[in-house]
């Protein structure tokens, strides 16, 4: 009895190892093909996707900027008869940004980076005053800009803002610097005491 038992232990042991297998491949093909197709420069999208297989339940997981290649993700799975969970996530975040996915940069220079960390590759540069989009949040904002780059800022370096406040801020009267470079002052004074730097824009 306790032989047979084991003998068939180890059948599901077996059974279930190939099917993750076989899962694997078929993931892995569709993955790239889908980036491909979808998500070809990382520079300006996310394909962030894995998945978790566990007691032969599949579930997507991962970060993403494009729905495209989500729902060609999914639909290219069920085709090949596998059923999956979906906790594969669209960015913006709007529930965790509560509803703030529109930010505008905060700072003369605001230098973006591959990383949240202030010792990460620099992708560009933004200019005071620029919109952008929030994807995510921690110590560090996510952020895509109008010409499609995406990369970290530090939080002091955009002010991140709902549908409704970036509306009102875009219909809003603004000044454009027209020097190369110069301060802007607490009173409308030039003796009196700066509160940034500005560049030309």
């Amino acid at each position: 009895m306790k032989k047979h038992l084991l003998y068939s232990f180890l059948m599901f042991l077996v059974a279930a190892c190939t099917s993750e297998t076989k899962f694997e491949a078929a993931f892995q093909e569709l993955k790239s093909s889908t980036q491909k197709q979808y998500v070809p420069d990382k520079r300006v999208g996310i394909w962030d996707v894995d998945y978790r297989f566990a007691e032969g339940q599949i579930t997507l997981k991962g970060i993403t900027t494009s729905p495209e290649a989500k729902k060609a993700l999914i639909t290219g799975l069920e085709a090949k008869h596998y059923q999956v969970t979906d906790s594969l996530q669209l960015l913006p975040d709007e529930s965790a940004l509560e509803g703030k996915i529109y930010g505008i940069v905060n700072l003369s220079v605001c230098n973006i980076r591959i990383d949240s960390d202030f010792s990460s590759e620099m992708v560009t540069q933004a200019l005071l005053g620029m919109p952008v989009k929030v994807l995510q949040q921690n110590e560090w904002y996510r952020i895509q800009t109008p010409d499609n780059y995406i990369g970290w800022v530090h939080r002091t370096g955009i002010v991140p803002m709902t549908k409704q406040e970036y509306n009102e801020w875009n219909t809003s009267e603004k000044l454009i610097v027209t020097s190369h470079y110069g301060f802007a002052y607490e009173s409308p004074d030039a003796t009196s005491q700066p509160v940034s730097d500005v560049v030309a824009g």
